[in-house]
């Protein structure tokens, strides 16, 4: 038994090593034909999790090894085959499969669906089944949702052997953009460029009130710039910044919170942002450029929403800036980690001047190899690249397999049409409302969300619902924005919040707790989708953009300051608690993308303003004393 899980381990370590190899030399020297690009990597991973995933997170018996050896070959062969036979399987694809084509097809889906299983849960697994019986149940299915059918086979040859189903873009994506950037993240996390952000951010934000709230929400998001994963971004930044909040005297949930939503908006801000603007880009065949630009202002306004909460709830409790002797020197800082920096700002060159994402990755994970042996203080073991390397794999793997089931889910779109007949109902639900059509794809979205990785489910969501809301007169690119926002937030909306999760379990707070302090806290990313619908001069769509940007900009920024103000009850004074409804009130007003709700918003904001400079010298808060009512 010893012997056969170290031979597992073994194996499992070649494959994540040759997994990342492969991914960095074709993005860096050529990729391959599109069936090698997808196919390879999506063998190894097979063999990764075979590996490495149980069969049973309960117990492990000997049996389970036998079947996880089958497996393991069964990937080998069935994906094999389709790589060896590339060019005369796409060349007989349709009517003249022949019966190997068919068997290796039912076993390559069975597969895929087990390796989701293992990595993600049941979710994925159950929605990829119920899509893919569909294609030839559909004459067994009555009323609007029935069609002519494909037989089995068909089915299973166009969902394996062709480029629309498992092969298809969701895996297209992942293999040529998606892995590279997951892999760039563990390089610079092995280098320690991640404390080296971190660090800074307390140098820059240590001397404020509520410093280490404020240091994880900057940490956070310039960690996200490079990760891009909300639990991931947790995990690397919270185990540094929670116990520096909790020591400052946030609230166990409350500092778990700041990081939870702080990690998750590095989905949103430029240039990486999370792994589903690259399926955006992919899916609508745009460049990425033009999502990075139109994401710049709605994830600017995120963080100053979070940034203007967390300071408010700091302020109002009492709490001290960080001493002086434990905030880190900025020289210092820069003396020997300053140039791991190098990479982010190559990153950002590259990606303006117009290259491929996986070709800018490339130069840039070689340029953070290469800046990270220019001095000791980051320079690593030569096995410590090796091992990041392995990691990337292994990060990479359950999202791939996430992926490929979602290629399943695709392709069953594709070949029964129920895309359509979903906009068709859709719009037939909403009427002509464009708001009850975007409030039903959101709900849709986050709770899909809740069982499935954020790229995923925005995939999911986008191919199916996407041209439904852009049929009632939403512009399309906008469209795809409001449901990329909403794939990124269930990693903080209970019941399932893996980000409030992954936080709470660092600080040793409430998971529930937590999960609600998050949502209160990131608000602002459940209305701004909303907001880019209506007005999408936010995202720098219309003819008139300078100038309607900046006002409904300003007016954003008006009505977050009346909702925080509501929310924690300060501003520059406790306020009392019928201020706070009409404060809350006033901040919605702001945020509607209408003259008049704007003037109302804003008026009331400036009403606001004149009462607590007018009234703090009647009630301030004691500087050596909390406030221990708690918010709304």
């Amino acid at each position: 038994m010893e012997f056969v899980n170290k031979c597992r381990k073994n194996i499992a370590w070649i494959a994540g090593l040759v997994f990342s190899l492969f991914m960095v030399y074709s993005m860096g020297f050529g990729q391959f034909s599109p069936m090698v690009q997808r196919g390879v990597p999506l063998l190894l991973v097979c063999v990764i999790i075979f590996c490495t995933f149980p069969l049973s997170k309960k117990n492990t018996k000997p049996w389970h090894l036998l079947v996880d050896g089958i497996l393991l070959i069964a990937s080998i062969l069935t994906i094999g085959y389709v790589l060896i036979f590339e060019n005369e399987i796409l060349l007989r694809l349709g009517s003249a499969n022949t019966t190997t084509d068919y068997i290796v097809s039912t076993i390559g889906i069975l597969l895929v669906l087990e390796t989701c299983r293992r990595t993600t849960g049941y979710v994925l697994v159950i929605l990829g089944l119920i899509f893919f019986v569909y294609i030839f149940a559909g004459p067994y299915i009555p009323g609007f949702f029935g069609h002519t059918g494909f037989s089995f086979e068909r089915s299973v040859a166009y969902i394996f052997l062709g480029y629309e189903g498992i092969f298809g873009v969701a895996l297209n994506t992942m293999a040529t953009v998606v892995a590279i950037f997951i892999i760039f993240g563990t390089i610079l996390e092995v280098t320690g460029a991640g404390k080296y952000f971190i660090d800074l951010s307390l140098a820059v934000t240590g001397r404020m009130t509520g410093g280490p709230g404020i240091t994880a929400i900057l940490a956070s998001s310039l960690f996200g710039t490079m990760s891009g994963s909300p639990v991931a971004n947790v995990v690397g930044t919270g185990t540094l910044t929670i116990p520096l909040m909790k020591k400052s005297g946030f609230k166990k949930d409350y500092a778990g919170a700041i990081e939870a939503v702080a990690s998750t908006g590095g989905q949103y801000l430029p240039p990486v942002m999370g792994s589903a603007a690259f399926v955006m880009a992919e899916l609508l065949g745009i460049s990425y450029l033009k999502i990075i630009v139109a994401a710049i202002i709605p994830a600017l306004l995120f963080y100053f929403s979070v940034f203007l909460t967390v300071y408010l709830r700091a302020v109002k409790d009492g709490l001290k800036p960080m001493p002086k002797e434990e905030i880190p020197s900025i020289r210092k800082i820069f003396k020997d980690g300053g140039h791991m920096f190098i990479p982010i700002i190559i990153l950002v060159y590259l990606l303006m001047k117009g290259f491929s994402p996986g070709y800018a990755a490339f130069f840039t994970i070689v340029s953070a190899v290469g800046f990270s042996l220019v001095r000791k203080t980051t320079r690593r073991r030569f096995i410590d690249y090796v091992d990041s390397l392995i990691e990337g794999a292994k990060q990479n793997a359950g999202v791939f397999a996430a992926l490929a089931v979602v290629g399943i889910i695709i392709g069953s779109i594709s070949i029964t049409g129920i895309g359509v007949k979903f906009s068709i109902l859709v719009t037939n639900a909403a009427g002509e409302s464009l708001f009850l059509a975007l409030l039903f794809v959101a709900i849709a979205t986050v709770i899909l969300g809740m069982g499935l990785p954020p790229v995923a489910c925005y995939l999911l969501v986008g191919v199916i619902a996407g041209s439904a809301i852009s049929s009632l007169g939403l512009d399309l690119f906008a469209a795809h924005m409001f449901i990329f926002y909403f794939a990124g937030l269930a990693p903080i909306t209970p019941p399932v919040a893996m980000s409030s999760y992954a936080a709470a379990g660092i600080s040793g707070g409430s998971i529930m707790g937590t999960s609600f302090y998050a949502v209160r806290i990131g608000l602002l990313a459940f209305i701004l989708p909303f907001m880019f619908a209506y007005a999408p001069e936010l995202i720098l769509i219309g003819d008139n953009i300078l100038f309607d940007t900046i006002k409904v900009t300003l007016t954003t920024m008006g009505g977050i300051i009346l909702i925080a103000s509501a929310f924690e009850g300060y501003l520059f004074k406790v306020l009392p608690i019928w201020i706070r409804v009409l404060a809350f009130i006033a901040g919605i007003l702001c945020i509607i993308p209408e003259t008049i709700t704007d003037i109302i918003g804003m008026s009331a904001l400036a009403l606001l303003l004149a009462y607590v400079f007018i009234n703090k010298n009647k009630a301030k808060v004691p500087e050596n004393t909390q406030v221990t009512t708690d918010s709304i």
